[in-house]
């Protein structure tokens, strides 16, 4: 894989590129964005979201987005199309951009704005949970591909892919959010709003064509050559990390620190679907399915952005 120190400096700068390019788009679109969050339930503060049965109607009032500086301060006045070539995949949650050197961007977007030109509105939502996710998968064992983060902010009147990340809201601060330490009784720092990680480069899983990436899938995987292996080495995996969502439920209000335990975001789940935690570690895996029918297929964690896992 080329993840190199110039191969990832190559990608970022095409990734801004990318983005710089769309402005004319943006300034396009920002009224319509601005109505949508002067409309939502969910409105933002200086640091993050809160709700309008928790606020009172003066402080709702100061904190709408009104104007074009409010969004790029809060990092909502970002638009991507996509129908453009560099845009390869789009999840529930996330785009997969093509930045060349046989890599890859990663973002989170929150709607789409046009349906007749397909446009998305991507955010500097962060990767609150990812950093220490992939050490603790990598400690147990699963495949995973390396990744780089960044923050995306604006600057005057461009936008600017940095490395300036600041971890540590990886840390304590959001354990403490979702109760996981001393009983959730842990003050919760706030975010470095301009350095928050909120996108991603990782290798394109692809590589140079000689596989096509999907979701898992049982089906395609067993008509694959090793497709039987592939099969088991999916349940084994899926069952272990169920396990340690139970673990996690059943222990909820006395977490040991020596254990590894897993929860996932319930809010990226339909909440029609049965058993959501098997459902969001499902979606965890992607099979590389070779070009060549003739070679094996491979099993790869691709996915971590609904789940975290922790000690």
């Amino acid at each position: 894989m080329n993840f190199t120190l110039e191969a990832i400096e190559q990608g970022r700068k095409r990734l801004e590129e990318i983005l710089n390019r769309e402005i004319p788009l943006t300034q396009k679109r920002k009224k319509e964005i601005i109505i949508f969050w002067n409309n939502e339930d969910i409105l933002w503060d200086n640091e993050d979201s809160f709700s309008e049965k928790q606020d009172s109607p003066e402080k709702i009032a100061s904190s709408r987005l009104k104007t074009e500086k409010d969004l790029k301060k809060s990092g909502y006045l970002m638009c991507v199309r996509l129908n453009v070539e560099e845009v390869i995949g789009r999840g529930e949650h996330q785009l997969t951009i093509d930045v060349g050197n046989a890599l890859v961007a990663k973002m989170n977007y929150e709607m789409g704005l046009s349906r007749r030109e397909r446009t998305v509105q991507v955010a500097r939502k962060p990767f609150s949970f990812m950093y220490n996710t992939r050490e603790e998968l990598v400690r147990l064992g699963l495949q995973m591909p390396p990744i780089q983060f960044f923050s995306v902010n604006w600057k005057r009147d461009r936008i600017r892919v940095t490395p300036d990340v600041d971890y540590s809201s990886f840390g304590d601060s959001e354990r403490a959010l979702y109760g996981l330490v001393n009983g959730g009784n842990l003050k919760r720092e706030p975010y470095v709003r301009e350095r928050r990680p909120c996108v991603y480069l990782t290798p394109d899983l692809r590589e140079d064509g000689k596989y096509v990436v999907i979701d898992y899938n049982r089906e395609a995987a067993k008509k694959l050559i090793n497709g039987s292996a592939l099969v088991e080495e999916f349940e084994q995996r899926t069952a272990s990390l169920l396990q340690l969502y139970h673990n996690y439920i059943e222990n909820i209000k006395n977490l040991n620190s020596g254990r590894t335990y897993l929860t996932f975001e319930p809010h990226k789940q339909n909440p029609h679907v049965r058993n959501p935690a098997k459902k969001a570690i499902d979606k965890m895996f992607f099979l590389q399915v070779p070009v060549d029918a003739t070679q094996p297929g491979k099993l790869i964690v691709g996915d971590i952005d609904q789940v975290y896992v922790f000690r």
